[in-house]
């Protein structure tokens, strides 16, 4: 569980990004707060699975704010009863990215892949799902259709030790079509979605913002519950460093995958050459450099 002084410092972290101009972030804040929410999913085991390495790269800072509980910072504890309302999700953005986010239209995810276990069998909870959201000069996403999943708040059974209930931004390629079965409103929450198949069969990505939250019934009584690691603070600075010489140059990009969008439409932008953060801590790639493997969400 994360210690008192880094729970503390990613919500100042969130706190800091949420203040900001959306499209003029602070360079430096902005890496910092990504870089948490990097090395926090890799040190939860969230990534590589459920969510696939090669499609998490985020590059903006994601504020989470519960009407109740307020800013919910990365890898934060949250009293169920404070977080059964829909939040709002606001990005922090550094100048050289906002041409690349104004562009964009993003899918919003929350899914629960449980508490770590022995035994994870790499599906999650749908929890809410929703396409085509636009960002706000203030940073703020709104959805511009109806939500295929509506928000269904955290209901861990008692004694099924810590959720890490993920919220997760995903850019929308060009022409983008939900499949067919996730197209509607009203699409009820599932508890054994693999969130790696819709990515491909959605031709979605890559994660651009991302953070989790923690919620927990009762003491844990299930045997299978594993005790996750500390995000270390070193990891955290390095990946920041790096972040931030990939936003002082430019480099980082929004873009979709190149290629056609298998649930229907003209999907991703054709021949165009796609760029992305590459960042290695703990020993994990995350993300992966999209020019010359688009054919991975294919």
């Amino acid at each position: 569980m994360r210690s008192f002084a880094t729970l503390a410092a990613s919500v100042l972290l969130a706190f800091a990004a949420s203040t900001r101009a959306a499209f003029d972030a602070d360079v430096e804040s902005t890496a910092q707060a990504v870089a948490d929410a990097i090395v926090s999913f890799q040190a939860q085991n969230l990534t590589p699975d459920p969510v696939p390495a090669d499609v998490f790269q985020p590059i903006a800072a994601l504020t989470v704010t519960y009407p109740q509980a307020g800013i919910v910072g990365v890898g934060q504890r949250a009293p169920k009863n404070q977080v059964q309302d829909q939040p709002t999700y606001s990005l922090n953005i550094t100048s050289g990215e906002a041409a690349n986010f104004r562009s964009k239209l993003f899918t919003v995810i929350v899914a629960d892949p449980g508490a770590p276990s022995s035994n994870y069998n790499g599906l999650v909870v749908r929890h809410c799902l929703g396409n085509n959201f636009t960002i706000g000069s203030d940073g703020v996403l709104k959805n511009t259709t109806a939500l295929v999943t509506s928000y269904m708040g955290p209901a861990p059974p008692a004694g099924s030790g810590p959720h890490r209930y993920m919220h997760l931004v995903l850019a929308q390629p060009s022409g983008f079509r939900a499949p067919a079965d996730l197209s509607q409103p009203n699409t009820p929450l599932v508890t054994d979605w693999n969130l790696s198949d819709y990515f491909k069969e959605a031709n979605l990505g890559p994660i651009v913002a991302a953070s989790f939250m923690i919620v927990q019934e009762g003491q844990t009584t299930a045997s299978t519950v594993t005790t996750a690691a500390e995000p270390n603070t070193a990891s955290i600075s390095a990946t920041a460093a790096q972040l931030e010489t990939k936003f002082s140059s430019g480099a980082s990009s929004t873009a979709a995958p190149t290629g056609t969008n298998t649930a229907g439409g003209s999907g991703g932008n054709s021949g165009a050459a796609v760029s992305s953060v590459h960042i290695g801590v703990l020993g994990v790639s995350v993300g992966a450099i999209f020019a010359g493997a688009a054919s991975l969400l294919l």
